[in-house]
């Protein structure tokens, strides 16, 4: 009975230890994630623009390049079965027997004009790749945190002389009431 109770104390303790582990990676894929957000709401929208174009230009290569295959093995399936047509009309003009003679020649020849097939139903697919991230290594988002607040303060500084702006504003005008009221 000692023995079970240790058994299952040694389980529940490798239970919690798996079981902090799941916590601690869910709280890092949440805090990749929202990094991530933030990284891409840094990021220029011409840079997705540009990407989501070049992904069309991939797609539609992959796509034209299906397409292509399967008109090539058409075409071979077609030059295939015209060389067994031949083969067996060379076969059967050899012999020369009553049935060459009773035979038809529609019987001798199969039709190979098989139009090729519209191959253009083919689908634009996706490769799965995410978007790549702008920023490259560290100083390039450094730069643009940097920039971001520099342009931040400056934001700032004018609002103060904005403000400072208006009170001399109203207080200008307070005074140009005064002195018209005293007039």
């Amino acid at each position: 009975k000692a023995e079970k109770e240790k058994v299952q104390k040694e389980l529940q303790s490798q239970i919690n230890v798996v079981e902090s582990r799941l916590r601690q990676q869910k709280y890092e894929d949440e805090e990749s994630s929202l990094c991530k957000e933030l990284i891409c709401s840094l990021s220029p929208q011409e840079w997705f623009k540009d990407h989501a174009d070049k992904k069309r230009i991939r797609q539609r290569e992959r796509r034209r390049n299906r397409i292509e295959k399967r008109r090539q093995e058409f075409r071979q399936q077609q030059q295939q079965l015209k060389q067994e047509e031949e083969s067996q009309t060379r076969q059967v003009s050899g012999r020369k027997s009553m049935r060459r003679q009773r035979q038809s020649p529609s019987n001798t020849k199969e039709c190979n004009d098989h139009k090729e097939p519209d191959f253009e139903d083919e689908q634009l697919t996706s490769s799965d790749e995410e978007c790549p991230l702008y920023f490259e290594d560290s100083e390039q988002l450094l730069t643009a945190l940097t920039n971001m607040e520099n342009l931040n303060k400056k934001i700032q500084e004018h609002e103060v002389v904005l403000r400072e702006l208006q009170v001399q504003t109203n207080s200008l005008k307070d005074n140009s009431n005064l002195t018209s009221n005293e007039s």
